[in-house]
């Protein structure tokens, strides 16, 4: 009579861990999968590993070190069509290191990008150093550099895409938000022939008519933006009758000049009906002297 084998339980790996743990019988759901969790835990382990066998079909994974027994061999499940962990002996002897292979481009990308878009001009010895903080490794200066240099490129490229659709994104704000004021002012056109960017208005219809029930007060000022899409900010804000900040209209322009704000008074003059100004407080910077 034939011994019955005991059915296991599967269990599924969850790419969102924090902490990567092998187990017999644990399934991916592709061999890229395994392999990033291959190098989630050598970097978390801070050990050297090897894939010496890596195909589509099967990976075996060893210590680099001679002394080192630990293994994890994986395989394709023809069935369910998973990778699942076939064998995995635990065993580390081998020292922790400060440096691994395995923390390349692919991985360095999802370690920095947050921090290049949030800080485009950080230093390349910043980003060391929150690399080595976060993994306590070390990456040389010419891999981060490259690495920082393709995310920027990466997220110019998407901006340019995004301001070549301005003209598309005010036909959306004005089709959605009817009676809204919207206006795309081109600047002067670049060698290529294309048109730079140079102002972007912007006033909702519902703004318009909840600053009826406001103050008759305005405050104008502008603030540089300093992320990837250079510029400054334009903002013109009002006094609710809670006497609490309400936003009237914004505008992004190239630069701020007198001509500009000259632009972005004349149309929120229009917007919200305010006439000569008499019967407004208008509060500004000294350097907007200009408007009365």
């Amino acid at each position: 009579m034939k011994k019955k084998k005991i059915a296991t339980d599967s269990v599924k790996y969850d790419p969102d861990c924090d902490t990567v743990v092998w187990q017999l019988g644990i399934t991916f759901t592709s061999v890229k999968e395994f392999r990033v969790a291959v190098t989630k835990y050598a970097i978390q382990k801070r050990v050297q590993i090897e894939k010496y066998i890596n195909e589509p079909n099967r990976v075996r994974v060893r210590c680099s070190m001679k002394n080192c027994k630990c293994l994890l061999y994986a395989s394709l499940d023809p069935k369910s069509n998973n990778f699942v962990i076939r064998t995995y002996i635990p065993v580390h002897n081998c020292d922790r290191v400060t440096i691994n292979y395995l923390c390349n481009i692919r991985f360095l990308t999802k370690a920095i990008k947050e921090d290049v878009i949030e800080q485009p001009n950080i230093r390349v010895f910043k980003l060391q150093q929150s690399i080595r903080k976060k993994f306590k490794l070390h990456v040389s200066k010419t891999t981060t550099r490259r690495e920082r240099a393709r995310i920027l490129n990466e997220i110019m490229d998407d901006h340019i895409l995004e301001y070549g659709r301005i003209l598309d994104y005010k036909d959306e704000l004005l089709r959605s938000n009817s009676g809204s004021t919207c206006v795309v002012k081109p600047g002067e056109s670049n060698k290529l022939g294309r048109p730079l960017f140079e102002t972007f208005y912007i006033c909702f219809e519902a703004v318009k008519m909840a600053s009826r029930s406001c103050r008759k007060f305005i405050g104008v000022d502008g603030c540089f933006l300093k992320e990837v899409c250079r510029g400054q900010l334009l903002v013109a804000v009002g006094k609710d009758g809670n006497n609490y900040t309400f936003p009237l209209a914004w505008a992004v322009v190239a630069k701020e000049n007198k001509n500009i704000w000259r632009w972005f008074i004349s149309l929120l003059q229009d917007d919200l009906g305010v006439g000569d100004g008499s019967d407004f407080t208008i509060m500004s910077d000294m350097q907007k002297t200009f408007f009365y």
